[in-house]
């Protein structure tokens, strides 16, 4: 059985057809593509290393204090520059992306090395300066909380304390006993007296001022003392009002 080829005249077995021509078309689609590949990798390349020049350009003239809001502004800045750029001249896609994702991967690295060392970026004066400037704060923050607590805890104090009225006022105290807190009328002049036999025992005042007793010892005036009286051994402590 003899079996026609389509290829072949069959007088003399000359090809037919136009796989010569296929064949260099082929080869000339991959050669296009294997250089735009090339071009495109060029131009990511590029890009990527004028993104990091621009970037780190930008967060050395940036006239802002804090790491952190330095590189916020920088992306901001770059990214409004490649937006510009684009405007005006003609891009291929792998140029945006290659700088969108510089500025991310150079943002991410810049917000790491910060985070393991905030003061990378300062010299070692600078570094302690900041430090003690630091320091100062939290000292500050630290006495401004007590003061607020202190006040807190005296205006509690004084809102219940006991008045005593205007005579003498004995209290029986034990080894280590107090009387509360005790104040004088707020309306009026009055004067008051602390005494006993021993004189031992400790005047506190509200905002934590201690005063030991004394037979011959001057109380301090105070426009409206709120005080505690701590005995040191057993006795009658008395305490005495006058209007004056």
């Amino acid at each position: 059985m003899k079996i026609k080829n389509t290829l072949f005249n069959e007088p003399d077995g000359q090809p037919t057809g136009n796989s010569g021509t296929e064949l260099s078309n082929d080869s000339i689609m991959n050669s296009k593509f294997a250089k735009d590949n090339i071009g495109d990798v060029k131009r990511f390349i590029f890009a990527t290393v004028a993104a990091s020049v621009l970037y780190f350009v930008f967060l050395h003239f940036m006239p802002i204090t804090g790491i952190i809001l330095k590189n916020i502004m920088t992306v901001i800045v770059v990214l409004i520059f490649l937006a510009i750029y684009r405007s005006v001249q003609e891009t291929k896609a792998v140029v945006g992306n290659a700088i969108i994702l510089t500025v991310l991967l150079l943002f991410t690295w810049q917000m790491l090395e910060y985070a393991a060392n905030p003061y990378g970026s300062y010299t070692p004066e600078q570094q302690l300066e900041i430090k003690k400037e630091q320091e100062k704060a939290n000292q500050a923050r630290i006495e401004s909380f007590k003061a607020d607590s202190l006040l807190a805890l005296r205006n509690d104090i004084e809102a219940r304390a006991m008045i005593l009225p205007t005579g003498t006022h004995r209290f029986n105290l034990s080894a280590n006993d107090s009387t509360g807190w005790l104040t004088i009328p707020a309306s009026g002049k009055f004067e008051y007296s602390i005494s006993s036999k021993s004189f031992k025992y400790k005047i506190i005042y509200s905002d934590g001022t201690p005063l030991q007793g004394s037979k011959n010892g001057v109380i301090p005036w105070r426009a409206r003392p709120v005080f505690q009286i701590k005995s040191l051994e057993d006795q009658t402590i008395k305490v005495v009002i006058k209007k004056i």
